[in-house]
């Protein structure tokens, strides 16, 4: 029994460890994790990554404490009963949605599914089965949910559209007219991904660049992108199109652009960067088309 309590603390001590070095390294704008997977994953969420970590660590911290207080013990079963639910959720969510794993996110869980087994040998039967219970059910209830979500391509320049579009036929004819390499897929088959990604207009472009993936919303900054990799410029390029402070960060220094091209193509655009990971930047008026709706409109 004293073993099961030390490797028990021991998991406890790891999964706070884990949980708040990577919330520490996200607050300092990086990451343990340097996969592709993490990338994907993170792509996805609506909200900032940090609450999940620090939620996680939450987790963790209250876990000890009822280990160690005796008037809190009673309430140790239901964290792990919860935790197991969450992570019903949120695996499902990598395994049906992202098409991918985060290393970090499957750390926490393996984690969590340690905790749990030991509960399970140390005679908490019943309510570690019954989360256990409730992770297959938030598990497949992800699953049922997304059954026949497709994920986004991982081409390096991907544009979702829709036949209906206005916005996306002109942008896929300046692709063709200028020998763009571009992977198109219609915006239904994405749905689920654009979903959860809290996207409801096309076109769409997504770049899957060595330093991320990055998201570009309305035909003239997706023009003004793809164009983009012809010449260099240089930031008195950007000034003379008043644009040099507005670019997103990620977009200086990688963005090449003729300087006339410059100054039609961000004459009207403004941009800023999407709060979860990916990058995602919005022209003002910038030529969308509403998707998802009963009645398609276009601005």
């Amino acid at each position: 029994m004293k073993k099961l309590t030390i490797a028990y603390i021991f998991l406890i001590m790891l999964g706070g460890l884990l949980t708040s070095a990577e919330l520490t390294m996200l607050m300092l704008h990086s990451s343990l994790c340097s996969s592709a997977g993490c990338r994907i994953v993170e792509s996805y969420l609506k909200f900032d990554e940090r609450y999940m970590y620090a939620i996680g660590f939450i987790f963790f911290c209250s876990l000890y404490l009822t280990e160690h207080m005796k008037s809190l013990s009673r309430y140790s079963h239901l964290l792990v009963m919860s935790a197991l639910a969450a992570e019903g959720y949120l695996v499902g969510f990598q395994f049906f949605v992202a098409h991918t794993f985060c290393p970090v996110c499957i750390s926490v869980a393996s984690i969590i599914a340690g905790i749990s087994l030991l509960k399970l040998i140390s005679g908490a039967k019943e309510p570690i089965l019954f989360g256990i219970y409730l992770f297959v059910l938030t598990f497949s209830l992800v699953g049922s949910i997304n059954a026949t979500s497709t994920p986004i391509p991982t081409d390096r320049h991907v544009l979702i559209y829709s036949k209906e579009c206005p916005h996306c036929e002109e942008v896929i004819r300046f692709c063709k007219e200028r020998s763009i390499p571009l992977k198109l897929i219609e915006a239904g088959e994405v749905k689920g991904a654009l979903g959860w990604m809290g996207i409801d207009a096309v076109p769409i472009l997504v770049c899957n660049d060595d330093d991320g993936k990055k998201i570009y919303s309305g035909a003239k900054t997706i023009e003004a992108v793809l164009t983009a990799k012809s010449e260099p410029f240089t930031k008195e390029t950007l000034t003379k199109a008043g644009r040099a402070e507005t670019m997103p960060r990620q977009m200086k220094g990688n963005i090449n652009q003729k300087s006339s091209e410059m100054n039609n193509s961000y004459k009207n655009s403004e941009f800023f960067i999407y709060s979860g990971s990916a990058s995602y930047s919005v022209g003002a008026n910038d030529g969308v088309c509403s998707v998802g709706k009963s009645n398609q409109t276009c601005e």
